[in-house]
């Protein structure tokens, strides 16, 4: 996938979901090629741990791109993750039943999402991706990325920011990475899920291999691709509502904290 810029690239800044994994990694060497500065973004929550092995490859990236081009920020999304989550568990209990079992993973994903995008406003940049690939185990209904990624788009618009999936359609990101030098060895066969391959360089997440799990083997033999499909969209669609107030509500809270200060 082709990287958009608005203007001379040399004056260009982005900010990347960075997790240290193959998709991550391949994403940030892409962007490295085409803008001034990155931004690498890996975050941390109650259900994770070993957040800093995230920086083994930032450290590799920056051995080859040089430290100015890459700032590196670990961020704390827990508390926006309860907002969206457990906040909300009793009505959408009652909305989405067993559905909801497989939902902690979404509303983190979108906890990092709006938390990117409250980095971008605060620090004026005027880009925002994600390392997600096509071909990653977790996307099981063909299309539905896609659908979700509009919802995305749509928020970040709304703040003037442009969102982009960089190595979206990259079939091999982890061979991608071996011929360019980021992995000592190649990986032949990909295993499921293929995401804790990468364990010595990124953050492991105690919730995270159930979600993916749950949808093939019960949810989906069970309901069915268009109920679970239809589920998922209105749960991203009132979950990026709520991130989005909160996204408001925060820079309310900063400009009113700003107005204090200048009294």
């Amino acid at each position: 996938m082709s990287i958009i810029k608005k203007g001379n690239s040399n004056e260009e800044e982005v900010s990347l979901l960075f997790s240290g994994g193959w998709d991550s990694t391949l994403a940030a060497y892409k962007l490295c090629e085409t803008f001034r500065k990155v931004h690498l973004l890996t975050y941390y929550h109650s259900n994770s741990d070993f957040t800093e092995k995230s920086k083994v490859n930032v450290n590799k990236l920056r051995n080859i791109f040089g430290s100015d081009k890459i700032v590196h920020n670990i961020i704390d999304i827990d508390p926006l993750k309860g907002i969206l989550y457990r906040g909300t568990w009793r009505q959408d209990r009652k909305k989405y039943g067993l559905f909801l079992i497989n939902c902690e993973c979404s509303a983190c994903r979108i906890a990092m999402f709006a938390r990117t995008l409250v980095y971008n406003l605060e620090n004026n940049i005027g880009y925002l991706a994600s390392g997600e690939v096509e071909t990653a185990p977790f996307q099981l209904i063909t299309g539905l990325s896609d659908k979700l990624d509009i919802l995305k788009k749509n928020l970040c618009e709304g703040y003037g920011v442009v969102y982009q999936r960089p190595v979206y359609h990259e079939k091999n990101p982890h061979r991608r990475l071996f011929e360019l030098g980021l992995i000592d060895k190649e990986v032949e066969h990909i295993k499921f899920p293929y995401e804790y391959l990468f364990h010595e360089t990124q953050p492991t997440c105690y919730v995270g291999p159930f979600s993916p799990i749950f949808n093939k083997f019960y949810y989906l033999p069970y309901h069915g691709k268009n109920t679970f499909e239809e589920r998922k969209l209105r749960y991203f669609t009132e979950k990026l509502g709520i991130a989005k107030e909160w996204i408001n509500e925060y820079f309310e809270k900063k400009r009113g904290c700003i107005n204090t200060v200048n009294l």
